[in-house]
């Protein structure tokens, strides 16, 4: 069950379908690995399994999987029907446990079971060479092996969907933290652009000074020169007239 949580929440993480299916994958992988187990202790007990049986301890296994309230009642020992899930809502569990809420009492349980175990064992000691018991144990073995392959594979899955879910969450905060530099980018842009209209605003002024105050000072030199050649004009008539003094 410790797996079915580990399951849960790779699932609630999980950032793609591919993911989601690795995991739906690994969880019926461990579901029927745990049913092939119990059907192989049940025949060892003697007891047969039938396909509808099975196929109910698949639901209540898949059910105890995917919901944690589910895997609860599964714990106390006390299920009275099969569980099952849709995958959407909660398992239904009135009337699924006998004598409702309560913890399993190990008294029956585990003096059977030791019993069980026991007497089993010690028959496979008494007939170890037993064709019937030496097939028993190796379908045993085989669906331990089983049982721990798929175990493996589910931590394995739900790990790298946390995993990608954390890599997916670090490209979001990468992809945010580039927007958020694109966006102060843009914004700068944005300044020097303006900054460059009001330079060239400030060229064009200076411009416009510079060239009047080139027609200014062409306009003050043309004055000056005809200032000089009203001067040079000037002083010829006053030498003119001075030569004509000069001669009466």
């Amino acid at each position: 069950m410790d797996i079915g949580e580990a399951l849960r929440t790779a699932q609630e993480s999980a950032p793609d379908r591919a993911k989601l299916r690795e995991l739906s994958t690994a969880r019926r992988q461990l579901v029927g690995a745990i049913a092939d187990l119990g059907t192989t202790l049940a025949e060892e007990a003697g007891r047969s399994v039938s396909a509808s049986v099975r196929d109910e301890v698949e639901q209540t296994l898949g059910a105890a999987l995917a919901d944690p309230s589910a895997a609860d009642a599964l714990r106390t020992g006390r299920l009275v029907r099969a569980l099952s899930t849709d995958g959407l809502d909660a398992v239904d569990l009135d009337g699924a446990v006998a004598g409702g809420p309560g913890t399993r009492s190990p008294a029956r349980g585990s003096s059977s079971g030791s019993s069980t175990r026991g007497g089993s064992r010690t028959s496979k000691g008494t007939a170890s060479s037993d064709p019937e018991d030496l097939d028993a144990r190796r379908r045993r073995k085989d669906a331990e092996k089983a049982l721990a392959e798929a175990e493996e594979n589910a931590r394995a899955a739900a790990k790298a969907a946390e995993e990608a879910a954390r890599a997916e969450s670090a490209a979001e905060d990468l992809a945010e933290q580039a927007e958020q530099q694109r966006s102060d980018l843009a914004d700068q842009v944005e300044d020097l652009k303006r900054r460059l209209t009001e330079l060239r605003d400030r060229l064009d002024d200076a411009t416009d000074e510079v060239d009047t105050a080139t027609r200014d000072r062409l306009a003050a030199a043309r004055r000056r020169v005809t200032a000089d050649r009203d001067v040079a004009s000037a002083d010829a008539e006053v030498e003119r007239l001075r030569e004509r003094l000069e001669r009466r």
